[in-house]
């Protein structure tokens, strides 16, 4: 049985291994927001690693930018860019 979750389940806490372990849910970090599908995680296959989002999810070209728009080296922290040229299948472009 899988479990999606969109919000960070820190890997080394009771609900992890409670989750895990106990249940034998295999779990999916994701991010999501309301204009979005999820965008970034951890896919299937893929272990989540602590402190980290995981990676742009398929159609999604997501960067990590500093204050200036610059883009940053993996492992830096800054703003979550996601790519809109084109926009990725999935986004909300505002009402009709």
């Amino acid at each position: 049985m899988t479990l999606c979750l969109a919000s960070s389940l820190r890997i080394d806490s009771i609900g992890f291994w409670y989750l895990t372990y106990f249940l034998g849910l295999h779990l999916h970090h994701l991010y999501a927001q309301t204009e979005t599908t999820f965008s970034v995680g951890f896919k299937d296959g893929e272990e989540a690693e602590p402190g980290s989002m995981g990676r742009g999810m398929y159609g999604y070209r997501i960067g990590i930018l500093d204050k200036s728009g610059i883009e940053l080296e993996a492992g830096d922290n800054g703003i979550l860019a996601i790519n809109l040229n084109p926009p990725p299948y999935g986004l909300f472009l505002g009402w009709t």
